[in-house]
């Protein structure tokens, strides 16, 4: 399995952006360019993300289908990660995906 790590630095308040983090318009929004995602189970994403699954449709481009995902979020908490939202999702696309997003470790955030 192939690993791909992003690390950015934000010029704002770590409570504001872990807020924005928490958003699932967020995801919409970065996976844009290349896939549109649509809910179908739940049929509409809540505002903010939830632990729970979350069954998705795939175009890329916003065009060409290439079949459900299943977004699996949880809440992971350990004494390195103080605030992070973790994908655990799976499909026929992506077999197995393992994202975290807000890696927050002291005063620094890591976005991975």
């Amino acid at each position: 399995m192939q690993t791909v790590t992003v690390r950015n630095q934000f010029a704002i308040h770590p409570d504001e952006l872990w807020h924005e983090i928490q958003k699932t318009r967020l995801l919409l929004h970065v996976a844009r360019p290349i896939l549109k995602i649509r809910p179908l189970d739940p049929s509409k994403l809540p505002e903010f993300w939830e632990e729970k699954d979350y069954e998705v449709s795939l175009c890329l481009g916003g065009v060409f289908p290439i079949g459900r995902q299943t977004l699996s979020i949880t809440w992971p908490k350990t004494e390195v990660t103080k605030r992070s939202v973790r994908d655990n999702g799976h499909g026929r696309f992506v077999r197995r995906s393992e994202e975290d997003i807000g890696r927050f470790s002291g005063a620094g955030i890591d976005l991975e």
